[in-house]
């Protein structure tokens, strides 16, 4: 048997306790569950109960108040395209509002000239070659206001990171990125693959 974890786990002796253990494991999970939504307004069936406690392996705590959210498994780091776009119903939707506000924060706290990262290399250096991240990110937090109501926490730390955010899509940033005169955003390196798939074939962006 194979044991994978992003979290500090102690490993079953005998292959009988595997079992107990994986149970007390869930047992543990689906408590933990429970506490974060208990002032969700709605109550979750226990088929979705369950399938919010697995959505869990997704979250990734690099401490007790930073939450990434891999892209998946194996070797994906995280994201924050695909953290903006997996919030709402990885959190949102069973009421665990304090862990999508710790996701937002982690991630308003790396945006760079208006962009957000796409990824990290081995050594956790953000990379920058999302074009609808940062995009994805506004769009998480009009979600995000709209369940919590945490109107303080917006305007105090993330409506500064979304004015950057609106300046640099409006007057330039990485791989001429800018608003043209409709205001449609569009970029000047069309050699650059940045767009949701960020993959290029013959250096022709796809």
């Amino acid at each position: 048997m194979l044991a994978a974890s992003t979290q500090p786990i102690k490993l079953p002796d005998a292959p009988s306790d595997w079992l107990n253990a994986e149970k007390e494991r869930v047992a543990e999970e689906r408590k933990k569950f429970q506490d974060a939504t208990s002032a969700s307004p709605r109550k979750l069936s226990n088929e979705l109960q369950q399938l919010a406690v697995q959505s869990d392996y997704y979250l990734l705590r690099r401490h007790a108040h930073e939450i990434g959210v891999l892209r998946g498994y194996f070797g994906q780091t995280d994201s924050a395209w695909a953290a903006m776009i997996a919030l709402p119903g990885l959190l949102l939707v069973s009421g665990r509002y304090d862990e999508a506000c710790s996701v937002l924060l982690a991630y308003a706290g790396m945006v760079d000239k208006g962009f957000m990262p796409s990824g990290f290399t081995a050594e956790g250096k953000p990379i920058y070659r999302s074009i609808d991240a940062a995009l994805w990110f506004v769009e998480a937090v009009f979600l995000y206001t709209q369940v919590s109501e945490d109107f303080e926490m917006i305007e105090r730390k993330i409506y500064p990171v979304l004015r950057r955010i609106i300046k640099y899509y409006e007057t330039g940033t990485y791989f001429g990125v800018h608003a043209d005169g409709d205001g449609l955003i569009q970029q000047d390196d069309v050699k650059a693959g940045i767009t949701w798939m960020n993959a290029t074939v013959r250096d022709v962006p796809v």
